[in-house]
């Protein structure tokens, strides 16, 4: 049973992304903040976390800084709009994106994406934990970090 946490302060992004998952093998858990995540994780283990970048009540690198520290296997997708400060294709939000993959961000997904877009980095994330957890899994392609193109445009 995959067990997913979403990190989001937008309530509509919340809902959306929790409507994606309709079979009940998934356990999809859904927070406001960094700190209800963080508690959440201190007690019980996740397979993936997607977090945005930019909440008002606190920001997504921090986050997967502190993730690091309570579980340094578990995939984390960064997910961003660019949110109010800057602009998608801003050096200034490259350069953070650019961040959370150093710090350990599997991908990176641009807002809005598509449904099967985020589904299949879902996919290959839990492939990545239970590979990297020693679970043998079937022979899919390994988690890569990269960046995942906004709906609508090519990806590399």
């Amino acid at each position: 049973m995959a067990k997913i946490l979403l990190v989001d302060d937008d309530n509509h992004i919340r809902t959306t992304l929790s409507g994606f998952f309709h079979t009940p093998a998934d356990d999809f858990v859904a927070v406001s903040c960094g700190q209800d995540a963080l508690a959440l994780l201190r007690s019980k283990r996740f397979d993936v976390v997607v977090t945005d970048l930019f909440m008002g009540n606190g920001d997504g690198i921090e986050l997967i800084s502190s993730i690091r520290t309570i579980d340094p296997l578990v995939p984390i997708i960064l997910i961003t709009g660019g949110g109010k400060i800057f602009p998608q294709g801003s050096p200034n939000l490259a350069n953070l994106t650019a961040t959370a993959l150093v710090l350990g961000a599997c991908h990176v997904l641009y807002k809005p994406f598509r449904r099967h877009t985020f589904m299949a980095l879902i996919d290959q994330a839990l492939s990545r934990d239970e590979q990297a957890r020693g679970v043998v899994v079937p022979a899919i392609a390994p988690c890569q970090c990269r960046q995942a193109a906004p709906s609508g445009q090519a990806q590399p």
